[in-house]
């Protein structure tokens, strides 16, 4: 294709395997006073699509064997079971939520909540509890980005980032000491807000022969810029009781 002299050429590349498809695009132009051919190349990521949500990149929250109660409004005793599964994003801009209710007339209200990745670990720096960091700062080779800790005991941080492989240790919940600060790992950074409320409601349709799992639409929401979301469950009709699964594109 040739546009204000300008000639582009696109390649489509599927990859099965994950679903995606890699668009690449190489273009160039001949300078009008020197002739010279400039290039210029673009390697886009288009369109991502999962062979199936429920299996490739999905969250699932569920209690045992559904969640029977909502998580409540106190925002700081948030159950674990949301924490922990918080999702993280990387590029992603649209969360997707899919329930499942035991109920066929079933309503559940999805609130999700956003999270950030937490600010950068300094050495000897004060630290009070609450503070969320990260360990993945070029004066301190650690852990991924994603690899939050809440401070927990407050302190002054050492000389120097703790000395352990976060890449597999500690666990959720474990602490590191560091300096005379304790810091506890969490799965996701310091609580931004919230999002707008929606309401899954079950249909006719179910998974499976038996009575339970009935389906709802799926629900989106815009989550560009978040860095962690985790869908809080405000409200549940009687005797319903919810699988709640959720993605990222």
């Amino acid at each position: 294709m040739s546009l204000n002299g300008i000639s582009h050429t696109s390649i489509m590349i599927p990859e099965a395997s994950e679903g995606k498809r890699v668009a690449f695009r190489k273009s160039h132009h001949v300078d009008e006073y020197t002739s010279e051919i400039r290039y210029a190349e673009l390697v886009d990521i288009a369109g991502p699509r999962f062979a199936t949500p429920l299996e490739w990149g999905c969250q699932i929250r569920e209690g045992s064997p559904l969640i029977t109660a909502v998580d409540g409004a106190d925002l700081t005793a948030l159950p674990s079971t949301m924490l922990d599964m918080a999702l993280i994003l990387y590029e992603e801009k649209t969360l997707y939520v899919m329930v499942e209710h035991s109920e066929p007339s079933g309503t559940c209200d999805i609130t999700p909540l956003i999270f950030d990745a937490g600010a950068n670990r300094f050495n000897e720096t004060e630290y009070a509890r609450g503070d969320f960091v990260h360990f993945g700062t070029p004066q301190d080779q650690g852990a991924d980005i994603n690899e939050c800790f809440e401070c927990t005991t407050a302190g002054t941080s050492a000389a120097q980032c703790p000395a352990s492989n976060y890449w597999w240790g500690p666990d959720l919940g474990e602490t590191v000491e560091d300096g005379t600060v304790i810091w506890t790992k969490r799965y996701h950074g310091r609580l931004l807000g919230q999002l707008e409320k929606k309401t899954s409601t079950a249909s006719a349709l179910r998974r499976g022969a038996s009575a339970g799992n009935y389906l709802s639409p799926v629900l989106s929401w815009d989550v560009c810029g978040a860095w962690f979301v985790a869908p809080h469950i405000t409200a549940l009709s009687a005797s319903n009781g919810v699988t709640v699964y959720y993605w990222a594109l």
